[in-house]
């Protein structure tokens, strides 16, 4: 059998990106058959898991291609994280269940994250003939870089969002 970095590559993704996204989303999934729904206090309709999840994906491919900018390492991580936690945080407060929302928003965006550093990389190993190695740590850096921050802050506003809506029964 021949050698081929495509399905390297491709394994390296599903594990390192794809099968953590499913966690997340499982996660969150469980999480909402169990969570009640949140009225938002300002009157401002609410997001749908569905919506959170697509719009998290593509947020999550522009940050992706930021994350490759020709900026300082350290810049990059720092604001990329930022953003990364803000927007998740953000999607967790506008939905209709929170602390799903903040499983789900995280997931979409590694998952965009994660398609497109992966798909640079599929292009550059057609181009530098680059490893699978290198993407799995990459995948594993943004993981540890961007999601354990971005769940805690998207956990704390869902939280934040369950502990501010009105309970039923009360006025």
């Amino acid at each position: 059998m021949s050698y081929s970095p495509t399905l390297d590559i491709a394994g390296a993704f599903t594990v390192a990106a794809l099968v953590p996204c499913l966690a997340l989303v499982a996660c969150g999934a469980l999480i909402a058959r169990r969570e009640s729904l949140a009225t938002t206090p300002d009157g401002c309709p609410a997001v749908t898991l569905r919506r959170v999840f697509g719009g998290s994906v593509a947020l999550g491919a522009a940050l992706g291609l930021f994350s490759l900018a020709p900026a300082s390492f350290a810049f990059v991580i720092i604001f990329g994280s930022g953003v990364f936690g803000v927007t998740a945080a953000g999607w967790a407060w506008n939905a209709y269940r929170p602390v799903s929302a903040a499983f789900v928003s995280v997931a979409g965006l590694m998952l965009g994250v994660s398609l497109t550093v992966t798909l640079l990389v599929i292009a550059s190993e057609v181009i530098q003939h680059t490893g699978a190695t290198a993407l799995t740590g990459v995948l594993v850096a943004q993981w540890l870089a961007f999601a354990v921050p971005g769940l805690a802050m998207a956990l704390f506003a869902g939280g934040l969002k369950k502990a501010a809506a009105p309970k039923k029964g009360r006025s």
